[in-house]
């Protein structure tokens, strides 16, 4: 697809195939940087967890349907350097990722202008689903923190979201978040 006027573009030409069992590997060394849709061997869970220099919970996910609290997939830029921790799962592949605008977004982080139009929006989780839902700006700081869907009463049904270029959108717990045009 070619990028619209409002679209960017991310090079995601590094980026490999990679089957990865439990353990603890670096970007750069065991996986090439690049951005990744993660996912586990067909009927494992387990936890999926990154870290950088800057980021100590980079990435913090629960991979597979253990007791209906994982998620499918996860979708991920890996950058150089950042340490990655497979635990409880025998394969994880790492399937390289294509960058083009979607209408609803699955657990993991996405840019507002390669994964998602910029706009506003009303994010609303898959039925019967809950978890965490964050914009950043582009100073790194939430705009937007939520838990999206029944939580025990803790979480809201949807949230209401204005995206700029530069904002980050970070998911977990979450199969399907749909944005509907406000």
């Amino acid at each position: 697809m070619k990028p619209t006027p409002t679209q960017g573009t991310r090079n995601n030409s590094g980026a490999k195939l990679t089957v990865l069992g439990s353990g603890t590997f670096t970007v750069g060394r065991d996986l090439t940087p690049g951005r990744y849709v993660i996912t586990p061997k067909t009927g494992e869970s387990g936890n999926l967890s990154a870290t950088t220099t800057d980021n100590p919970v980079a990435i913090n996910a629960i991979l597979g349907n253990a007791d209906s609290l994982g998620v499918p997939t996860y979708t991920a830029t890996m950058t150089k350097g950042e340490v990655v921790n497979i635990s409880g799962m025998s394969q994880v592949r790492f399937t390289p990722a294509v960058t083009k605008l979607h209408t609803s977004l699955s657990a993991g982080d996405w840019e507002v202008n390669l994964d998602i139009a910029a706009g506003r929006y009303v994010a609303t989780p898959a039925h019967g689903e809950s978890g965490n839902f964050t914009v950043y700006d582009a100073d790194g700081l939430p705009t937007t923190n939520e838990i999206l869907g029944q939580a025990n009463g803790l979480g809201v049904p949807n949230v209401t979201v204005s995206l700029s270029s530069g904002n980050r959108i970070e998911i977990s717990g979450l199969t399907d978040v749909t944005f509907t045009k406000k």
